[in-house]
């Protein structure tokens, strides 16, 4: 190191903030190749993307998410954040699921860095088997969001941790087919 006793001058410019983060991937979200989600799992809860272990039904794709509630954990559940999601137009969302029990409630929840979240809860019919569930937002306005939150067994509490599989949530226009 040397020190220079004169005045020394430095010029700089188009100094500018940049996100290090990955951009949020835009729906559809699915595991196919393509850019995963980052999940962000709270009160106990575990997502994480592996086979999927019953390629059958309304769901033979290869992979899927894992999530593991943990016992007595009624509001675990993962966020992660999406490409700018417009209610203009496409009110409604499908998500497959994979549920080892019945009657089990899951709730999607639309968050915005500038709004109020938008939620909606939905009761599976089936068990071991994937079911495509349907979630209406048609009652909201040409409101925007850019995260997800999803809940498997939401406010309800089981005394042994559950494990559900998702996948393929998609935004999905609710008008009615045209007669034919």
């Amino acid at each position: 190191n040397q020190v220079d006793p004169g005045t020394q001058t430095y010029y700089w410019d188009n100094l500018e903030q940049v996100s290090l983060a990955p951009a949020a991937p835009s729906l559809p979200i699915t595991f196919e190749g393509g850019q995963l989600p980052v999940f962000g799992d709270f009160n106990g809860s575990l997502t994480q993307v592996i086979g999927n272990p019953d390629p059958t039904g309304v769901n033979t794709s290869a992979n899927v998410a894992e999530n593991t509630v943990p016992a007595n954990a009624a509001f675990a559940g993962v966020n992660f954040p999406v490409s700018v999601i417009d209610l203009t137009t496409d009110k409604g969302f499908t998500l497959n699921v994979w549920s080892p029990g019945a009657n089990t409630p899951v709730l999607l929840k639309l968050e915005s860095t500038t709004g109020l979240p938008q939620e909606r809860e939905v009761s599976l019919t089936t068990t071991g088997a994937w079911e495509e569930i349907t979630f209406d937002f048609s009652s909201l306005g040409a409101e925007t969001f850019d995260s997800v939150t999803l809940f498997m067994n939401f406010n309800m509490t089981d005394p042994a941790a559950q494990i559900y599989y998702w996948d393929s949530l998609t935004q999905v226009s609710l008008a009615p087919a045209a007669p034919s």
